[in-house]
């Protein structure tokens, strides 16, 4: 929003807001110190629409500002029409569809459930099966982590160059620290199985399974990449990192811009999960909740809401 200038008369105000109406420019006025302040909402329409005010201020009284007040009535009666069809309907929606992840309105998610398999047998190895180098360390993990973070040559480079061990050749590297949880936290792991089930599964169902595999894939190369040169660029060193909630932030994201963009039964966020999921985002940051990957949600979010947005963005 911004200030284009200032009108001496009230109802001089009042006829020019209602004028750059009918020239399809929102504004508003505001009082201040006995004159009223002209906002316009839209930046791309402020040069305009400061025109209309030097024509505006040469000739208050012509016809064309006079008579503006009643087609700019009739706009504003039709936008709240339309506003309220738009709020019914999402009441509508809200009421017919209030569990669409746990119904039977979603057909096979084979690549939801095929990353739940993998997320919980991955683990499940890691928990059960893992036997530890003599070094003391962890071999099943090192062969999902983004880098060889057991081996004390790669761990040194990793710490200039995060893709050390991708350049390589080990490019699973990119996508397989999405896989291991956390296997001493049941909660890690049962948090983002519960979002890759319910929000996974609803936007599986959206995009087609082609579709969501390759958002996952890029959400989940991005949110990795991004959480390794954030930890070595701001923190000045690197880790071993791992767990889904990159990927399952970066779906929430796209469910979040697709439910205000185009929603849908399939795509409807309720507020109250949106304010959920975002506590739960901020309080990791916090450091309540342990060592948590936070560069890999805030990487995954912003990707997932940009590819939820990105038709919204275009037409811009």
């Amino acid at each position: 929003m911004r200030q284009i200038g200032k009108i001496e008369r009230p109802e001089r105000a009042v006829r020019f807001v209602d004028y750059l109406l009918t020239q399809g420019i929102s504004a508003k006025t505001e009082e201040h110190k006995d004159e009223w302040t002209i906002w316009i909402h839209d930046e791309n329409q402020v040069d305009q629409a400061k025109s209309e005010l030097d024509a505006f201020r040469s000739d208050p009284e012509h016809s064309r500002y006079v008579e503006a007040k009643d087609e700019a009535t009739a706009i504003r009666k039709l936008e709240h029409l339309q506003n309220e069809q738009r709020r019914k309907n999402v009441i509508n929606m809200q009421g017919k569809f209030k569990n669409p992840g746990m119904g039977g309105m979603i057909g096979p998610t084979p690549v939801s459930i095929t990353l739940m398999v993998l997320c919980i047998g991955v683990t499940a190895i890691g928990l059960f099966f893992d036997e530890p180098t003599k070094e003391g360390n962890s071999w099943a993990y090192d062969v999902y982590s983004f880098a060889q973070f057991f081996s004390p040559v790669d761990i040194d480079r990793a710490q200039v160059d995060p893709l050390v061990s991708i350049k390589k050749g080990q490019i699973w590297r990119l996508i397989t620290p999405i896989f291991p949880h956390d296997p001493n936290g049941i909660m890690h792991i049962f948090f983002n199985m519960y979002m890759l089930f319910v929000l996974g599964r609803r936007t599986e169902a959206y995009l087609g399974s082609a579709n969501f595999f390759l958002l996952c894939l890029f959400i989940g190369i991005g949110s990795n990449v991004g959480h390794a040169y954030c930890t070595v660029l701001i923190e000045g060193e690197i880790g071993p990192f791992y767990g889904f909630s990159g990927v399952g932030y970066g779906i929430f994201g796209f469910m979040w811009m697709k439910s205000k963009y185009e929603p849908n039964p399939l795509t409807y966020l309720p507020p109250q999960t949106i304010l959920i999921v975002m506590f739960f985002f901020i309080l990791c940051w916090t450091g309540l909740m342990g060592n948590i990957a936070n560069y890999a949600h805030a990487v995954g979010l912003t990707l997932g809401m940009i590819a939820g947005a990105w038709g919204k963005l275009m037409q811009k």
